[in-house]
């Protein structure tokens, strides 16, 4: 008959289990038990950090090794935290829903990446603030009941802009200057210019036509 292969890990595979409490975190999480006090780490599973006073399930093996298992009860109100060295990875087959009655938040140190073929944002009042901003995309489609934009400095380069209005207003303080190889403007009725002062420049030829021209 073939021996059975034991992996070194579990040759002293005698373990106990014990109430403790979390005595102290720094430099060493230690958990006093009734076997003693226990330099321990926290589980693989355990994903909930522990903190001083709180009431925990420690495993102790015959090497000495220990080990908190789970987080019984909590010292203190407060935030729940989960804590997990390296990289975490959590997939679902189905659908995965993150919900927070009073709020959820995101924060990273590094990067924040989401990816997915459709991302739907809803909320009645959205909050942006970055030093950069850059988008890429083939299609933007827009649509705004109202928007008001306050900005201090905007540089843009179009290939091609074309923009349809019903009405457009523009106040402008100090200077308007357009710079172009053409200029065309046309209206089905009247335009009016009114200036205290008007020059009109052209090193080769003005040329004015109407059926009545007035001038003074």
């Amino acid at each position: 008959m073939e021996a059975t292969l034991v992996p070194d890990l579990l040759r002293d595979g005698a373990v106990t289990q014990e109430l403790g409490i979390v005595e102290r975190l720094d430099p060493e999480l230690r958990v006093r038990a009734p076997g003693g006090s226990y330099r321990a780490r926290p589980a693989a599973s355990c994903l909930v950090g522990p903190e001083l006073g709180d009431r925990v399930l420690v495993a102790v093996a015959a090497t000495g090794d220990a080990w908190v298992l789970a987080v019984l009860d909590r010292a203190s109100e407060g935030a729940l935290p989960l804590e997990v060295e390296g990289d975490v990875v959590l997939h679902a087959s189905g659908s995965v829903r993150v919900e927070g009655d009073e709020g959820v938040e995101l924060r990273s140190r590094a990067k924040v990446g989401l990816v997915a073929r459709l991302l739907d944002v809803r909320a009645i009042d959205v909050r942006a603030a970055t030093e950069r901003l850059g988008v890429t995309g083939g299609v933007a489609h827009v649509s705004l009941e109202s928007a008001k934009t306050v900005i201090g400095l905007v540089d843009q380069t179009f290939e091609r802009l074309s923009t349809r209005m019903k009405r457009c207003y523009r106040f402008i303080e100090e200077i308007d200057m357009t710079r172009a190889h053409e200029i065309d403007t046309r209206a089905d009725k009247t335009i009016h210019l009114r200036s205290k002062n008007a020059f009109v420049h052209a090193e080769q030829l003005v040329k004015v036509e109407g059926d009545q021209i007035h001038l003074g």
